[in-house]
């Protein structure tokens, strides 16, 4: 079981080594808190020497690890990449266009939209 919105997951009773989902709901955790990405809607595949922790706002179309992934948040945790899917109010920082999206299907139909930008 996971949490609704964010799919974090759950712990079960009587669940075998309770560590790995715990350390794997921390790292979603930590995804969804930090906000900032280092590509926002660049890139369709991931970047050769990712390090882990790197996030990303998957192109259209997603390729490769990150087909069937569009508009989601990548992000590289234990050397696989993850993903947090679009949902309605989810914030990012796209660090290299210091500017604040918003995912809102009410004001464009592509999901993502900027809501502040710096000069």
């Amino acid at each position: 079981m996971t949490t609704p919105k964010v799919e974090i997951p759950e712990l079960l009773p009587v669940q075998d080594e309770p560590e790995a989902t715990v350390n794997s709901a921390l790292r979603r955790i930590d995804a969804i808190v930090s906000l900032g990405v280092i590509s926002y809607r660049t890139l369709t595949n991931p970047p050769g020497g990712s390090g882990e922790g790197d996030m990303h706002v998957v192109a259209t179309p997603g390729g490769g690890l990150w087909a069937g992934h569009d508009d989601a948040i990548a992000y590289l945790a234990f050397g696989q990449w993850q993903f947090i899917a679009p949902f309605e109010g989810l914030m990012v920082w796209s660090i290299p266009d210091s500017e604040l999206c918003v995912y809102t299907l009410q004001v464009s139909p592509s999901g993502w939209t900027t809501l502040f930008a710096l000069p």
